[in-house]
């Protein structure tokens, strides 16, 4: 019983929010939330709030788990052009990783807390593609984005696409370019040489596929990119 009620207090949270917050590059007239609030008016980083770089708070670490940031921050928007497809990395068939993973490492880099090390590891060997967005990617107020692990597109997904916030495009009629497709959203997690895991936002199931895709106009299936900050 205690779950059920803690779970419809968030949602309460998240859902108070969304009649205030119009998704943009920079919410207007909305207080964002400081990690430390300096005064009464001060607003404290909770899920559903508009965090410092000006997208919503996906995740708080309340119980210290993860060394080095206790907030987890989606982009307003998208990367890129708007309804554009992008492939994962220019670079399709090798993996970012030498030498390469075992199945456990594998596993690892799935996790919440790796999408920075992850988009670092996949700068090194990608000139062109989903990283690289997100490593671009600036708000007017912050720069330091980073492309997420599988796990932490899991917790925007669970935390803000279900309560109906965050302006994530998914099934169906996205636009007019994919009117019929299904949505996913690239992670940072490589699934093995030439796939990398990807979440699609209409529905919560996640994938592994290739990291250069066939072209979206053959398929429907677009693959967006929404970077993440962590302080």
């Amino acid at each position: 019983m205690k779950l059920i009620t803690s779970t419809c207090t968030l949602m309460a949270v998240v859902i108070l929010h969304i009649t205030s917050i119009a998704v943009a590059d920079t919410p207007i007239n909305v207080n964002m939330c400081k990690a430390t609030p300096t005064s009464t008016k001060s607003i404290a980083c909770k899920v559903g709030t508009i965090g410092p770089g000006g997208g919503y708070i996906f995740f708080v670490d309340y119980n210290n788990q993860y060394p080095g940031f206790t907030y987890l921050e989606a982009a307003p928007t998208d990367a890129g052009v708007p309804d554009t497809s992008y492939n994962w990395c220019d670079n399709g068939a090798d993996s970012i990783y030498s030498p390469a993973l075992t199945t456990t490492e594998y596993w690892s880099i799935k996790g919440v807390g790796k999408g920075a090390s992850n988009t670092t590891e996949m700068l090194k060997k990608c000139a062109e593609g989903a990283a690289v967005l997100a490593d671009v990617y600036t708000t007017v107020s912050k720069s330091d984005w980073f492309l997420p692990s599988i796990g932490e597109l899991k917790l925007m997904y669970n935390n803000l696409t279900e309560a109906g916030v965050g302006g994530f495009s998914h099934f169906p009629g996205v636009s007019p370019s994919f009117a019929s497709g299904e949505v996913s959203y690239w992670s940072s997690s490589e699934a093995k040489s030439n796939h990398a895991w990807n979440q699609k936002f209409y529905d919560g199931t996640q994938y592994f596929n290739y990291k250069i895709r066939p072209t979206p106009t053959t398929l429907n299936y677009p693959y967006f990119v929404r970077p993440i900050r962590a302080f």
